[in-house]
């Protein structure tokens, strides 16, 4: 005697959340090589600390990188800004960043032997603090940029952006 069960999965009423999904980006323009926020859309309360990661989607043989985001300094301030994992090794990537209030600037190379790394992941964690109630933007800007071993540019595709919606 044989038995079979069956169910029906409703999957095109779900919405899949995967931040690296470079097929939901490129649907949105956002083609690899790629710099992206992740969360891209963060609800928030004013005075809440809000973590949001600059992310790398699909580079190949980046040793460094310039990540430089506008965002809305009439609602958000900059708290805290830390190096993710996408650069870790053996050997401490420089980082950097500096915060102009409405522009923020992150950098992280390797200096020394280990040169360059490849793949998708996080690179910064910014912690944002929100001030006031709005729909604070959040994107890259042109001077953004990937560098390959010996500073050798590598082209930026796709440029992600985010919104911090303050209530």
């Amino acid at each position: 005697m044989l038995i079979f069960i069956g169910c029906e999965l409703d999957l095109h009423n779900h919405k899949y959340e995967n931040p690296f999904d470079v097929d939901a980006h490129s649907e949105n323009g956002v083609l690899p090589p790629a710099l992206i926020f992740s969360p891209n859309v963060v609800n928030a309360e004013v005075g809440e600390i809000v973590p949001v990661n600059i992310s790398v989607l699909e580079v190949n043989g980046v040793g460094g990188i310039h990540a430089q985001v506008k965002y809305d300094a009439s609602i958000l301030s900059i708290s805290a800004v830390k190096i993710a994992s996408f650069f870790a090794s053996n050997q401490e990537p420089f980082f950097l960043y500096e915060d102009q209030g409405g522009i923020l600037d992150v950098y992280i190379s390797y200096l020394g032997s280990e040169m360059s790394v490849s793949g998708t992941g996080d690179v910064a964690t910014v912690t944002f603090q929100v001030n006031t109630e709005g729909n604070a933007s959040i994107q890259f800007t042109e001077y953004s940029e990937f560098l390959g071993p010996n500073d050798i540019p590598i082209k930026i595709k796709g440029y992600g952006k985010g919104v911090i919606i303050a209530k």
